[in-house]
């Protein structure tokens, strides 16, 4: 599932507890003290509970680091998404529930959502926010979940003073107080990043970092051991040093959590891409593909040899390339140069075994006919990294996970 833009992070001291969130809550405690949740994978997009309302309701979403906004499916909704939804959210159960008597339809790449806006209670990882502002679908359409999971925590795509929400800067009306049930306080901003992160809340470093460590080296890998780690890294899960990259300061766009300036991407000899100026690199939890300038695609696409064929859906003409698997298999790593790193993933990670033409793979890159100077690396990517989002220290970290080694990190220093 790909979103349109949110995303996440959390506080840290020397003294912080590391916490992780699973579908199924399952916690063990390391050594040094540090508590670990799994998350489940689901086709590579990393799934877990979170608690809304009072008494709480455990619902399953995915964690998106790319977009702000919040959102669980209603349980008023009865679309075939919604039916298929493990749970739904019921405003009428929760005392700490309040309508604001607005509606937002809110477009995704692979569907949409019609939803009323409520603030309250959310906890994730035992840590809890009053008056939070989220959205509660009545109407699902589209790819936007499964079985296991409806639904999206938005960890990501705010602002610093929190106002960054759904598709654009505007801010929620939380002036129609007579509407409301009850005269609860309006949350400290629009987005569950920015309550959480405030000093407000706490007074840890806001860290928090994603771990999904593969299972090796063919095309159509499996994930396992997934972890939502929060209130600081978790050394043990890494080999190396953590890579880290400074937020943009300027020239960003809408937001600039969780971006990254890059200078070029290669393949091996055989492609250099020509980046424009200022180009960056959004990550994203919330899909699992990786989206490139249109231009820049088709060049790599067309130095591979790989053919194109295009439908159209609900959210524009989507372009899809395709390679036989048996020259994939001989393709270099694909290098992501940052300011300071080359970052490389190799062929199996970026492409995927077409179901229906088994001696043909699919590549997991994508045109965006619309930006310019940013790519947006999903899970295809990120899935081969423990990623790293530090709020305190404006940056985002890379780092390699033990025992695997076919994705690197190389200092350029």
């Amino acid at each position: 599932m790909q979103s349109i833009i949110l995303l996440f992070t959390l506080f840290v001291f020397a003294s912080a507890q590391l916490v992780r969130i699973p579908l199924e809550r399952r916690q063990t405690v390391s050594p040094s003290g540090l508590t670990k949740e799994t998350l489940i994978d689901d086709g590579g997009l990393l799934v877990g509970n979170i608690q809304v309302g009072t008494p709480p309701q455990s619902l399953p979403v995915v964690f998106d680091t790319s977009f702000s906004l919040t959102w669980v499916p209603a349980s008023k909704c009865h679309t075939s998404e919604c039916r298929a939804a493990p749970r739904r959210y019921k405003a009428l159960k929760s005392k700490t529930a309040e309508n604001l008597h607005q509606k937002r339809s809110i477009k995704f790449d692979d569907g949409c959502i019609d939803a009323c806006l409520y603030t309250d209670t959310i906890t994730v990882a035992d840590r809890t926010i009053s008056n939070q502002l989220f959205a509660s679908a009545y109407h699902v359409t589209g790819s936007l979940g499964d079985n296991q999971y409806l639904g999206m925590l938005g960890l990501g795509g705010f602002q610093d003073n929190g106002t960054k929400w759904l598709e654009s800067s505007d801010k929620v009306d939380l002036s129609h107080r007579g509407l409301r049930r009850r005269q609860a306080p309006p949350p400290n901003s629009n987005t569950f990043a920015q309550n959480f992160f405030g000093t407000a809340q706490t007074n840890t470093p806001a860290v928090m970092g994603l771990s999904t460590p593969v299972s090796g080296g063919t095309l159509n890998k499996r994930w396992f051991d997934a972890q939502f780690i929060l209130g600081g890294v978790d050394h043990d899960i890494y080999q190396g040093s953590v890579a880290y990259f400074s937020l943009p300061d300027c020239d960003y766009g809408d937001t600039k959590y969780w971006k990254a300036y890059i200078n070029a991407v290669r393949l091996g000899d055989q492609v250099d891409l020509k980046l424009a100026h200022k180009s960056m690199v959004q990550l994203s939890s919330g899909t699992m593909i990786i989206s490139a300038p249109k231009c820049q695609s088709e060049v790599l696409h067309a130095a591979i040899g790989a053919t194109s064929s295009s439908t159209n859906s609900t959210t524009g003409t989507v372009t899809v390339y395709r390679l036989e698997c048996a020259k994939v298999e001989q393709l270099p790593p694909l290098d992501f140069y940052f300011h300071g790193y080359k970052v490389s993933i190799p062929y199996y990670a970026w492409f995927r075994t077409d179901s229906a033409e088994p001696h043909m793979c699919i590549s997991m890159i994508r045109d965006d006919p619309v930006e310019t100077k940013l790519w947006t690396l999903g899970g295809a990517f990120l899935n081969q990294f423990y990623h790293i989002y530090d709020f305190g220290k404006s940056r985002v970290g890379l780092a390699m996970h033990r025992g695997y080694n076919n994705a690197t990190i190389v200092s350029l220093d």
